[in-house]
């Protein structure tokens, strides 16, 4: 019969299994930091573009 210490320890190694490492998930954030910053930058500047479908009837 396994002690209560080799069954944490059992499910810790399952978890660190299953989980995204800490330098994974900032790799990922590295990598689309800069496309998120000048989209939120576009957005506050207003440089957005706008289209109409809209007729001159006259």
């Amino acid at each position: 019969m396994a002690t209560k210490e080799q069954e944490k320890r059992a499910l810790e190694q399952a978890l660190e299994q299953r989980e995204a490492g800490v330098t994974d998930l900032f790799e990922f954030y590295a990598s689309v930091e800069a496309v998120y910053a000048a989209s939120v930058k576009a957005m506050e500047e207003g440089q957005t573009a706008m289209a109409s479908n809209s007729t001159n009837r006259g």
